[in-house]
């Protein structure tokens, strides 16, 4: 094939990435985020802490695989069941 379509075929696809880094970027903000709530030891019950924990958990492996959108849900429902144990 030829070098030139390759190349060009190459930067078009690359075209998107920085739109998506900055996305990865908020789910990396918001992992973190989730991380330090998790330090602070929220008062949940046990099964609604494991569910936050899988929550977070998911957002990780959904970001590591670029669907940021589904990373973004999941750690917002992290973020919620977490906000509730530190209320108390």
């Amino acid at each position: 094939m030829n070098p030139r379509i390759l190349l060009l075929a190459a930067i078009l696809a690359g075209a998107g990435l920085p739109a998506q880094a900055a996305d990865t970027s908020d789910c990396m903000k918001r992992l973190a985020t989730v991380d330090g709530m998790l330090a602070k030891g929220p008062k949940l019950p046990p099964a609604d802490m494991e569910k936050a924990k899988k929550r977070r958990d998911q957002g990780e492996v959904l970001m590591k695989g670029g669907k940021v959108k589904e990373c973004t849900i999941a750690l917002k429902q992290a973020e919620k069941m977490l906000a509730k144990g530190l209320k108390k």
